[in-house]
C-alpha cells in the first residue's frame, strides 16, 4: 500500500505561491528541472498509505509567515500539520548564519493528490562530527498511515546522498510510542535518555549512515 514520495526543493530567495509550488510538482514529476535558484530531486521510492506525498521545502517569505503564524498562504490543513513558529524561526537563523538550506529549511509533508499538507520534517541544523539531527511531525487525523516512515526514510536518503553525514539522530519523549516505532522500524537504535534545555527528558534513537 501507499505511494512514491517525490521531493522538491527552493532555495532561498525564489519565492512563488505555494499552491503553484504543487502545481509545478505534480506537473513534473519524475522529473529533473533547473529554474532560477529551483532544484527538483528526482522521485524518491518512499511509499504511505494515503497516495502519493511530496516533501515541499520553504523559502524565506514562506518561513516568515510562518514564524508569524501566518498559515493562510499555504491553503487547507488539518490540526497540528504546520511546523511551528519556533521551527521556521530557526531555519530563517540558521540561513542568516549561512548554515545551508537543506541542514535548517523544513519541508512540509504534502499529500499530492488533494495538496493538503499533513505534517512536516527537516534537519535542525547542520551535521556536527558527522551527526545531523531530524525532527518530524503529522497532524493527528493523518497518522497510523506510513507517513512519518515516508518522510524520515527521504531524510535518510538525503543524509546519505551530502556524503557529510555518518549518523542521524531523533530525540523523542519516552512515552511517544508512535514516534519511537516508526525510528525504530527504520533501523534507529534507542540510546540513553537525558534531559534537553526545556528540562524535557528525551530519547536520543541513533541511525549510522552506510558507507
Amino acid at each position: 500500500m501507499g505511494s512514491q514520495c517525490c521531493f522538491i526543493w527552493i532555495r532561498g530567495g525564489y519565492r512563488r505561491s505555494f499552491g503553484r509550488h504543487l502545481h509545478w510538482l505534480s506537473t513534473q514529476k519524475g522529473g529533473r528541472r533547473q529554474v532560477p535558484e529551483l532544484d527538483v530531486a528526482d522521485v524518491a521510492g518512499a511509499r504511505s498509505a494515503i497516495g502519493e506525498i511530496c516533501l515541499v521545502a520553504l523559502d524565506r517569505a514562506d518561513l516568515q509567515q510562518l514564524a508569524n503564524s501566518d498559515y493562510a498562504a499555504f491553503g487547507e490543513a488539518p490540526e497540528g500539520a504546520m511546523p511551528p513558529p519556533h521551527v521556521a524561526m530557526r531555519a530563517l537563523a540558521g540561513l542568516e548564519a549561512g548554515t545551508p538550506a537543506l541542514w535548517c529549511v523544513p519541508f512540509l509533508i504534502v499529500q499530492e493528490f488533494s495538496r493538503i499538507v499533513v505534517g512536516g520534517c527537516g534537519f535542525k541544523a547542520a551535521p556536527v562530527d558527522g551527526s545531523a539531527e531530524i525532527g518530524y511531525g503529522v497532524a493527528e487525523a493523518y497518522r497510523c498511515r506510513g507517513i512519518a516512515s515516508a518522510a524520515v526514510t527521504r531524510l535518510l536518503e538525503m543524509a546519505t546522498e551530502s556524503g557529510s553525514v555518518d549518523e542521524v539522530v531523533a530525540t523523542i519523549l519516552p512515552g511517544n510510542i508512535a514516534s519511537s516505532k516508526v525510528v525504530s522500524r527504520l533501523g534507529f537504535t534507542a540510546g540513553p535518555s537525558f534531559v534537553d534545555t526545556n528540562g524535557e527528558v528525551l530519547v536520543r534513537w541513533s541511525y549510522r549512515v552506510a558507507t
